[in-house]
């Protein structure tokens, strides 16, 4: 979650904990469990690109899981984590993305 008192980061972090609290995927909101980026990448740009045509965009929580019909808030491991890099994702949008998307 944002730590931050920003006002950008409160309505965010507000977002995520509406969300969480629902645990029911809907056009501009999506769960997906905890992978390297490697292993996640195309699914993220898809669902970011889809979003990217929503009038507010969307929100993707990724270190939730579904098994059988439950959701389980199992958070992103670190070495997962590590795997991700703001600039590559970037870079990986704008090869199908013009104008940019903001994420």
């Amino acid at each position: 979650f944002p730590t931050t008192q920003m006002s950008g980061y409160t309505d965010l972090k507000d977002r995520i904990v509406s969300a969480l609290s629902r645990c029911q995927e809907q056009p501009w909101l999506d769960f997906k469990e905890s992978q390297p980026w490697p292993e996640l990448r195309w699914r993220l740009l898809k669902t970011i690109m889809a979003m990217a045509n929503l009038r507010d965009g969307g929100l993707i929580l990724i270190g939730v899981s579904e098994r059988d019909n439950t959701w389980e808030l199992t958070g992103i491991q670190q070495a997962h984590l590590d795997t991700f890099d703001y600039d590559d994702i970037i870079d990986q949008l704008s090869r199908f993305a013009s104008p940019q998307i903001g994420v």
